[in-house]
């Protein structure tokens, strides 16, 4: 995949330091491309972008869910075994996951 010019970039971001910048450009590059149905890990912990329910989560490398939605931003919508509510995370955020192959998987780790 190609790097984005920084043009593009900046487009995304309305107001910030270079600095913001070039990490949002970098996530972005190293994100994977991910669909609905698709089964994800976490890789670092972090928190969630739900702001909905109970609020953002925290997520913890290791978890896995299942991506039941992506929005037309491209933010994904994943119910987390490990979490009562179905959280979003944001496209920007898509570097701390990893999308697993059908054996990879383990058995009875996310819903169906």
């Amino acid at each position: 995949r190609q790097l984005p010019s920084l043009a593009k970039c900046v487009d995304r971001v309305v107001v910030g330091a270079v600095a913001e910048v070039h990490w949002l450009c970098e996530a972005e590059v190293a994100a994977p491309s991910l669909r609905e149905g698709d089964v994800v890990a976490v890789l670092q912990d972090f928190a969630s972008d739900s702001s909905d329910g109970d609020g953002a989560a925290r997520l913890l490398r290791g978890q896995t869910g299942l991506i039941v939605y992506i929005d037309s931003d491209g933010d994904a919508y994943i119910s987390f075994r490990a979490h009562a509510n179905k959280q979003w995370v944001y496209r920007e955020h898509f570097h701390l996951l990893s999308k697993l192959t059908p054996s990879a998987v383990p058995t009875g780790s996310v819903d169906p």
